[in-house]
């Protein structure tokens, strides 16, 4: 699917072939997912100062994506950590930086196949290894972990079913369409097994919430239908499902539910604490001092919000608020907004794009809203959980700054310079 030809820079055939890697160990590897993004950024900045830096000086993504990582650089220094907060925000917040090889080594449709063909290659291995481990003891929940914990398994996959959600219904691949759209329609429902087989209901709240804003952006019949006929459908769910999700909102009798109530409310409380909205405490380094935040609070308060003391301190649950727990406030906000204002420019592109440029928009908008849904319950937005999202998000980027330059130099006719506009 990708050209590795000799036409192609040696520099640009390695950088792609590192990111198949570090795609296909996503499920599986973290070590491997480690090893592949320590080799992918130097070979990308090597490939950007000799082939293609002024280029990535008019991309509108670059500057959006990594403003809010420079923001929270400037404030590391000034948290609990000191000068050490540098190294440790970059090491928390490393996958960030994904956008630098994913500018570099993926300009055309075809690369994004291939990338969303190997990372359904590595869960389907996924899938395979965490049933076979468990045969014949297989449980109607808690199926496996296979690779990785459950909950960072599912956040994984639903991101992927999602994205082969949108290519079945619309993508159209330039040959064997028929054929790669079977395959790929088996191995989700493989990927939906295990995503079901794992009961994690925020997971699954994501991938409704995704798939309801496909449906809404390209087919609003069908979106009434899909209700319709979940509704009808509800009361066959398996017991273990209905139990999942009555217990979700249950913040009295149900652990998990109880202890996400008690990890936000006091972790609000904890950010507004001293100032600590302001520069936060440091990467990775909220156990420590939360602690010591709820040893000052009156013995009541403690006991109020006993599982998030005794069980999960500093750990809450929020993607959003660890980040501003951690990052500072602006650090958090900057990189909500730059979601927001590259979903809003992708919108305002959409439609003059091609038939499969605007259906990988439509996979980047839809996961973007589903994942950010589930990761006000989860913390895997800047971790391993969030891989799936942050590649597809970045490819969409890719995708949308093909139409998003002020002027692009075409080609000469008639010995003028054709000059093609193509500005917001």
């Amino acid at each position: 699917m990708f050209d590795l030809s000799s036409r192609e820079p040696a520099v640009r055939r390695t950088g792609f072939i590192l990111l198949l890697l570090f795609c296909g160990s996503v499920f599986i590897s973290k070590a491997a997912v480690n090893m592949a993004m320590a080799l992918l950024l130097p070979v990308s900045l090597v490939y950007f100062f000799r082939f293609g830096g002024r280029d990535v000086l008019h991309n509108r993504c670059f500057p959006v994506l990594l403003l809010p990582l420079l923001l929270g650089l400037v404030a590391a220094p000034f948290s609990d950590l000191g000068v050490m907060g540098i190294f440790a925000f970059l090491k928390e917040y490393r996958f960030f930086l994904l956008i630098i090889p994913v500018a570099a080594f993926v300009s055309r449709n075809k690369d994004i196949e291939a990338l969303v063909v190997v990372l359904n290659v590595s869960a389907l291995v996924s899938i395979i290894y965490g049933v076979a481990r468990q045969w014949p003891e297989i449980q109607p929940d808690r199926l496996f972990t296979s690779f990785h914990t459950i909950g960072r398994n599912s956040d994984l996959l639903f991101s992927l079913v999602l994205v082969n959600i949108v290519a079945i219904i619309k993508y159209r691949f330039a040959s064997r369409n028929f054929l790669i759209k079977s395959l790929l329609g088996l191995n989700t429902l493989f990927l939906l097994y295990g995503l079901l087989a794992m009961t994690i209901a925020g997971a699954w709240l994501g991938l409704l919430v995704g798939v309801f804003v496909l449906l809404f952006l390209c087919n609003r019949k069908a979106l009434i239908l899909l209700c319709m006929v979940g509704v009808c459908s509800s009361f066959y769910l398996p017991d273990f499902v209905k139990t999942e999700v009555t217990t979700t909102a249950d913040y009295e009798s149900s652990y998990s539910s109880k202890a996400r109530f008690q990890l936000n409310k006091t972790g609000f409380d904890y950010l507004v604490d001293r100032a600590r909205f302001i520069t936060g405490t440091g990467a990775d380094n909220a156990k420590e001092d939360y602690i010591r935040f709820m040893e000052r609070k009156p013995q009541s308060y403690r006991e109020k919000y006993a599982f998030a003391y005794h069980d999960l301190p500093g750990n809450f649950h929020n993607s959003f608020l660890q980040m501003a727990v951690e990052g500072g406030i602006f650090f958090m906000l900057a990189y909500l907004a730059g979601i927001l204002y590259l979903i809003i420019q992708m919108f305002r592109t959409k439609k003059r794009m091609e038939h499969n440029d605007q259906t990988i928009i439509l996979a980047t908008v839809s996961l973007a809203i589903g994942f950010f849904v589930s990761q006000l319950f989860h913390g895997g937005l800047f971790g391993y959980a969030g891989l799936v999202f942050t590649v597809m998000f970045y490819s969409g980027c890719v995708v949308m700054t093909r139409y998003s330059q002020s002027f692009v130099l075409d080609r000469f006719k008639n010995g003028k310079k054709h000059i093609e506009n193509l500005s917001y």
